[in-house]
């Protein structure tokens, strides 16, 4: 069937707001759910329908000719003319209207909202062109079926069955809430003193979320390009249509959710005389519904059973709707079994999916739905037949016999085999019972939802389509139910399966009233689910060894093809126990050329390819119209194919890719012809590459497409890698174009043999789409190309175009996206680009990123995308000339080169800066080429200016940079963000060291070199001058790393691979010894430093509980103090000590950068690690979750900025001028000035999940500290967390010796004590760790070994606490966030989800609980979610490797993430009996040994 949906839409969220996803593509869903295929158009209010620029007038264009068989019309709003029900008069025979609101309205209504009184006139003005009519009030429908004009239904609201799920938390607030405008009486309801604290109004939020502001952009977009496009086609509609639906979607996903979180749903009166769709969509989360009992409307107050499904009160009485609100707030019981008997009546008769399925059925045959209504006796069930008594199909039933006890659902949807299991049914013997038949009904768990909606008897026995049943099947049944114990819900019997030969688990019979309890979902386990869901009821079944009849009596190819491939495909874990089966099958046929056989073989194997793949949904029998059985009818069963008639208007589909005139194919470089779409700007192309299939990989790969945004001669560090790479794959015999930026100073076509195609440039654009993007498409969409390799930052627009390119999986695409943070957090802050971005990675063939700890890697983790590790090389050097002698530059100076390219990340400001004052004999060298980031240039060479002794060279070739680095004695870098910095890799290849910042991307994991702030750049110089044998060898180092992973020459070897083959063998890691080589120099340094540093350790005045400098030095990590009236008190030097915060964490060199010092990093390494393990326990109920922190006394904001990765983050703080710096550091957090008070006392406070406070209570006097505590405690949600790191009150005699405190107030507090306050104050806590510092060095050792603290002077100087704020019972019991674990339990797994899980419930099953589990995921198939699910207290780690390892190296995986005291390994194909784990620790507990080992017995470890 064909229908056209012209669909109410607004223009801006304001207006649309109201109408959620159910009253607009939820209609479209529930059609397309029924199989009808639906066109939709948007009808704009106060938009003309006839404007030559809306959607309707070019779809009157584009539509003219064409028929449909229905088309929808919603008529509310709808700005509709007699023209254009006119021309939807001609599009179809059946034309409905839609109205979504009252026609009529009480007198009271009409006196503030005068335009109503019109709006039934006008409908029924509309009704003329109409022949059938859908309204919500069940009043207008008795009206116009009184008039019988036209045929009226009522249509009451309805919510897509996906959206319908079981909430996972409890509620954040323990209020109802009102969602809705404001009007008329509603005011009085809202300011109800009874009212106002139990309810909230729920206003509108002034800033729109993400998906809102995408709604406002595409509809901006959308307008302009039906205003100035000449011809809108349908293409464009329909990419329209899908890009609202997409984002109404996901609007309404994040608004179930925000329901989700209160306590119960009010519906208040109304204009409109139904229940409103937040009833609906408050049930499809589980809430509970409150709502006001509609006058004179008895069947929509029926609709949900009263003080069962809903809690309903009058409309004039407030107090009546408060004492309601209260039974919900203090009856969690109750509360719970409203919402939950609420979402199964929603899904059993309030589904789109139902309420479409009905209303066709009334549009064909007339026959009025079924609304869930306690039915008359006229009424018949949708999809049954009518229940029969056996009586009529056994013997008549007399008055003196007993009640029916038992219905017999008969379930089919028209497979041949049904006759005899219809006929087994009658034949039954030795009791009496109802029969029903549900037919048609799908998927299977709506039909299997039917039986447990509709029966009546105190059992029902489902039996399907396949199965024959003894003729006394029924009568054993009911008796051995009858007999059971009152918690058994169901009872499994067993079948004989002809076709595998073997019993199998077959019909059952429920208990009634234990399943009205539970629900059918959809899912693909349905039945599994449901078992889950009497388990958690404490409904138990029984599974009985008898057998009462035969599965599988009848096959035909078909149905045993759609068998195989459901039973396959619904469950992976069948491949592995069905084998034989199939070896059977595949037996049979070589034997008898049975093609039953055949199909059952060639089922299995779709099913096995599809499993992975297909939705974890139900199987539903209308999508078994499968295409691979018309194929192989026509190949094995001699069915010719259908003849079709010649139809003009079916066309053929225009090639995308028409074959090129042979006429312009002459000379020697042809160009593209010019487009004739003129969004698709016309390329010059190189020389002339024949066109290939986009597909043909069995060959060698020879045409290569590098896209990328800038090139030769450009100069720059993805510009090099890109010529680099295009040079060595023709060297390897390929022909290669880069498609780049126009240049100003490109003068020719070619470069090193590689051809370059120019793009448009980046602000050139064409209807918002850049021309750049559109001709990438277009050369991509060529077939010229075998494949293309994207290299650059995801923030350029020209890479995402191609994602219109139906095909574009299958083009061979590989990305290496150049993350810094700059970009990721451009891709983060921009949801429009992170939804491009992942589509686009979605579709590559590989995603190249450049070292394992890259935010490239760290972004494909977080969508679940496996990166292949390529990292950046470069080719052996040639220097030219003598760099010193062209610049006169002494030998006997020490030369210091920096080479980058003046763009602000190089940070070159910041270097001239940190190397103000440089040893006697150093020299610095600035080398860069100016970009065009013009003020960025400016501010250098004023920099320079300042610092006449420094040389700059304004850009070096590639011959003189290898020249300047083979002269330097180090090689320097500033960056504040690179992703993998050429010049370190350049200065490796020459044996020179290096320095960089913590921002210079995977430098940190490369050798030959030194990781440090900026600051610590002179002490660095100072100590490699007078080291030089130290200075060299780190530069052997570093070049031993070079030879052996970033040669370019065994890098191209790897590129080459990954073209060719879609995958990389090989691998690029860091050798074990080269990275301990590393590790080992890197700790030398400090060693070297500390040595250098003694002489003035009484001067330093070093403090990590003290911010400020003694007058001589600062070093301390920041200090923060709280300062406000209910726990500080005042002091009389107030601006002084404001001034103090100031010096310290604005002018200090030290304390006043963006990255942590040194003992601010020691206190994050614990800080992250306790943020890592509340994410991870967050994310187990809601794997989409974020955390929403504060930060008080946040400083100068360094935590702030590191804590802003795991959630939305902000900070507060006393001091106004640190604030002010805060803020100018980092832009994009919200910092206040003020205290924890301040933050309580926001008119739209809302708690927050973490509270961090680093550095502040040893600042609040002692007697205020309770105080103190319980204000973080009120800053937090019931569950949330408080992360707290203070100096320990142990340490302080000891560190006053060291360094003598100068803050205003330090009363340092002991672990002990701060412990009972914490407790004190109702708060859990869940761990404590220390960081240590090392005397007399003060180096600190966040986390020394058993080693360490044996042979080192280790003063454990930090505590770093972790505490959950106690909700509900005092006793209730936690799980530790940072306890060692007796046990680390390691589960390698390869491609076994299913297996997987039952190895991780036999440990958590385990009578001994100190364990930790280690998943290691060494295959291609996702495990998150099984780990997810069960990772209910935060105990299990996953890791997944990026490609396949093997079974040692996840077992060697797994060890190193171990902390456990034991190690034990298991497979994910066995599992623990419950003693396992105590058995072997108790051994090795007592015996003293260092291993135990258990044999095996059948899968189960003794």
């Amino acid at each position: 069937m064909k229908v056209l949906l012209l669909q109410l839409e607004f223009p801006t969220w304001k207006t649309a707001r109201p109408w959620t996803y159910g009253a607009s593509f939820a209609v479209s869903d529930g059609l397309a759910a029924n199989g009808v295929t639906c066109l939709t158009v948007p009808i704009v209010p106060d938009e003309a329908a006839t404007a030559p620029d809306s959607w309707l007038s070019h779809a009157r264009r584009m539509l003219a000719g064409q028929r449909f068989d229905q088309v929808w019309i919603w008529l509310v709003h709808a700005p509709l003319d007699a023209r254009v029900l006119e021309w939807a008069a001609e599009l179809a025979p059946v034309r409905i209207g839609f109205f979504m609101e009252s026609l009529r309205y009480e007198e009271e209504d009409y006196r503030w909202a005068p335009e109503l009184r019109s709006r039934h006139v006008t409908f029924h003005r509309q009704l003329d062109y109409l022949t059938h009519a859908l309204l919500v009030d069940e009043r207008d429908v008795a009206e116009l079926q009184t008039l019988g004009t036209k045929p009226a239904l009522w249509c009451p609201g309805l919510v897509p069955r996906r959206f319908i799920t079981g909430t996972s938390h409890a509620p954040r607030h323990n209020r109802a809430v009102f969602h809705g405008n404001v009007y008329g009486e509603r005011s009085r309801w809202i300011e109800h003193p009874l009212l106002r604290e139990r309810l909230t109004f729920a206003k509108s939020p002034d800033e729109y979320t993400p998906n809102q502001r995408k709604f406002d952009e595409l509809q901006a977009i959308a307008s302009e390009r039906t205003r100035h496009l000449p011809l809108v086609t349908a293409v464009d509609l329909e990419r329209y249509v899908r890009a609202l639906h997409n984002v109404r979607e996901a609007e309404f996903r994040d608004w179930l959710s925000g329901l989700a979180d209160w306590a119960g749903i009010v519906n208040l009166p109304g204009l409109t005389r139904c229940f409103g769709g937040r009833v609906y969509e408050a049930m499809a989360v589980g809430r509970p519904v409150i709502s006001w009992r509609i006058p004179d409307r008895p069947r929509v107050n029926a609709l949900f059973e009263d003080e069962r499904e809903i809690l309903l009160f009058a409309p004039d009485d407030p107090g009546a709707l408060a004492q309601q609100i209260d039974r919900i707030l203090t009856d969690k019981h109750l509360a719970k079994s409203i919402g939950t008997q609420g979402q199964r009546k929603l899904l059993a008769y309030h589904t789109a999916e139902r309420r479409m399925k009905d209303i066709l059925q009334w549009l064909d045959t007339g026959k009025e739905p079924d609304y869930g209504i306690t039915p008359t006796a006229a009424e018949q069930p949708t999809g049954l037949a009518s229940a029969t008594p056996a009586g009529q199909l056994a013997a008549p039933r007399s008055k003196s016999q007993a009640p029916v006890s038992t219905t017999v659902f008969l379930l089919t949807v028209g497979d041949p085999a049904f006759q005899a299991c219809k006929d087994s049914v009658e034949r039954q013997t030795g009791t009496t019972f109802k029969v029903e038949t549900i037919q048609n009904v799908c998927p299977f768990n709506a039909a299997a939802q039917e039986m447990i909606t509709r029966c009546t008897t105190p059992y029902f026995i489902q039996v399907d389509e396949d199965m024959v049943l003894h003729p006394d099947a029924v009568s054993r049944m009911e008796q051995q139910m009858a007999h059971a114990p009152s918690e058994v819900g169901m009872i499994c019997f067993h079948l004989y399966d002809e076709d595998r030969e073997c019993p199998i688990q077959g019909v059952k019979i429920y208990r009634t009233e234990s399943m009205k309890q539970v629900s059918f979902l959809d899912l693909k386990a349905s039945e599994m689910n449901l078992l889950d869901q009497m388990g958690e009821q404490g409904i138990r079944w029984i599974l009985h060894p008898d057998v009462l009849g035969r599965h599988g009596t009848q096959y035909t190819p078909d149905t045993i093809y759609r068998r195989y491939k459901t039973m396959y495909e619904k469950d992976i874990r069948q491949w592995n126990l069905l084998t034989s089966d199939i070896h059977k099958k595949a037996h049979r046929f070589r034997e008898t050329g049975d093609i039953v056989q055949l199909f059952a073989l060639l089922g299995a194997a779709h099913g096995i390819i599809d499993a992975p793949h297909v939705p974890d949904r139900e199987k539903d029998a209308r999508a078994y119209n499968l295409k691979e059985l018309e194929i192989f009818g026509r190949l094995f069963k001699h069915t010719p194919p259908a003849s079709q008639a010649y139809d003009l208007s079916r066309a053929a589909v225009p090639l995308k890719n028409p074959p090129i005139p042979h006429d312009q194919v002459s000379g020697t470089n042809p160009q593209i012809p010019p487009s004739t779409d003129r969004t698709r700007p016309a390329l010059e192309q190189p020389a002339s590459v024949p066109a290939t299939s986009a597909t043909g990989s069995a060959r060698q790969p020879r045409h290569i497409l590098i896209v990328t945004p800038y090139f030769w001669p450009s100069v720059g560090g993805v510009e090099t890698v890109a010529e680099d790479l295009a040079a060595g794959l023709i060297a390897s015999g390929m022909t290669v174009h880069v498609a780049c930026y126009r240049h100003p100073d490109r003068r020719a076509s070619t470069h090193r043999g590689i051809g370059i195609i120019e793009l448009a440039e980046p602000e050139d654009s064409s209807d918002g789409m850049p021309r750049s993007a559109l001709q990438v498409e277009q050369l991509i969409a060529s077939n010229r190309y075998d494949a293309c390799i994207l290299l650059g930052s995801p923030m350029n627009a020209f890479f995402y175009a191609m994602l219109d390119l139906e095909d574009l999986k299958s083009r061979n695409i590989i990305f290496q996206p150049t993350l810094n943070q700059e970009g990721y957090r451009f891709i983060q802050e921009r949801p429009v680009v992170l939804t491009l971005l992942k589509q686009l990675v979605k579709q590559t063939t590989a995603v190249v990123a450049l070292g394992h700890d890259t935010l490239d890697a760290r972004f494909c983790r977080e969508i679940g995308t496996p990166a292949t590790i390529i990292p950046n090389g470069t080719p052996t050097l040639k220097p030219s000339g003598d760099f010193r002698q062209k610049h006169r530059i002494a030998e006997d100076r020490f030369l210091i080169v920096h080479i980058a390219n003046l763009y602000r990340v190089k940070n070159h400001p910041g270097l001239l800066t940190a190397l103000n004052t440089l040893p006697p004999r150093a020299t610095l060298v600035v080398a860069g080429h100016p970009t065009h980031e013009t003020d960025y240039v400016a501010e250098v060479q004023q920099a320079l200016a300042a610092h006449p002794d420094v040389l700059y060279i304004p850009g070096l070739d590639r011959e003189g940079v290898a020249s300047a680095i083979q002269a330097a004695n180090l090689v320097v870098l500033s960056s504040d963000s690179e992703v993998s910095p050429l010049c370190l890799l350049e200065a490796m290849s020459l044996k020179r060291p290096w320095l960089a910042t913590p921002g210079c991307g995977t430098a940190n994991e490369q050798a030959g070199g030194l990781i440090l702030p900026l600051e610590d750049f002179p002490s660095a110089i100072e100590c490699l001058m007078a080291h030089p044998d130290y200075a060299s060898q780190l530069a052997h180092a570093g070049y031993d790393h070079w030879t052996t992973c970033y040669r370019w020459e065994s890098l191209l070897a790897g590129w080459v691979e990954l073209i060719r083959d879609g995958r990389l063998s090989r691998s690029f890691d860091t050798p074990e010894h080269i990275a301990r080589l590393r590790d080992d120099l890197r700790a030398r340094y400090r060693t070297l430093h500390a040595e250098a540093s003694v002489p003035q350790a009484a001067v330093r005045s070093q403090s990590p509980a003290v911010n400020t400098p003694h007058p001589s030095a600062t070093v301390s990590p920041d200090a923060h103090r709280v300062r406000h009236t209910p726990v500080t008190p005042s002091h009389e030097g107030a601006m002084d000590q404001d001034q103090f915060y100031i010096n310290m964490f604005v002018k200090s060199p030290g304390w006043s950068a963006p990255e942590p010092n040194e003992d601010e990093a020691a206190r994050w390494s614990k800080i992250a690690s306790f943020l890592e393990h509340i994410l991870r326990r967050v994310k187990t109920g809601n794997p989409d979750a974020t955390l929403r922190m504060l930060e008080v006394g946040s400083g100068r904001g360094w935590l702030s900025h590191l804590a802003s990765q795991y959630g939305s983050i902000e900070g507060v703080e006393p001091v106004a001028g640190v604030v002010a710096h805060a803020r100018k550091m980092f832009p994009s957090i919200r910092f206040e000035t003020g205290t924890a008070a301040s933050v309580l006392s926001r008119p739209d406070f809302c708690p927050y999940d973490v509270v961090l406070c680093s550095e502040v209570i040893e600042h609040v006097p002692d007697p205020q500290k309770p105080a103190f505590i319980e204000e973080l405690k009120q800053l937090l949600t019931p569950e949330g967390y408080l992360i707290l790191t203070t100096p320990r009150g142990e340490m302080r005699e000891q560190w006053e010796r060291i360094a003598p405190p100068c803050q205003p107030i330090e009363d340092w507090i002991t672990e002990e004590r701060l412990d009972h306050h914490l407790n004190a104050q109702g708060f859990t806590p869940l761990g404590l760790e220390r960081i240590y510092v090392e005397i007399p060095t003060l180096r600190y050792i966040p986390a020394p070994t058993p080693d360490n603290l044996r042979t080192m002077n280790l003063l454990p100087i930090y505590q770093v606490w972790v505490a959950q704020r106690t909700a509900g019972s005092q006793g209730q019991l936690r799980a530790m966030i940072n306890k060692t674990p007796a046990v680390s339990v390691i589960i390698p797994t390869y491609n076994r989800p299913d297996r997987l899980r039952t190895a991780i419930t036999s440990v958590l099953n385990q009578d001994f609980q100190d364990f930790q589990i280690i998943v290691v995921n060494d295959g291609t198939t996702p495990v998150e979610a099984v780990v997810n699910e069960l990772n209910r207290d935060g105990r299990i780690i996953l890791v997944t490797h990026d490609r396949n390892r093997g079974l040692a190296a996840s077992r060697n995986t797994g060890l190193r993430q171990a902390s456990g005291k034991y190690v034990c390994y298991l497979d994910d194909d066995d599992r623990l009996l419950p003693h396992h784990l105590r058995t072997l620790v108790t051994h090795l507990e007592s015996s003293g040994d260092k291993i135990a080992y258990t044999d095996e017995i059948g899968r189960a470890h003794v």
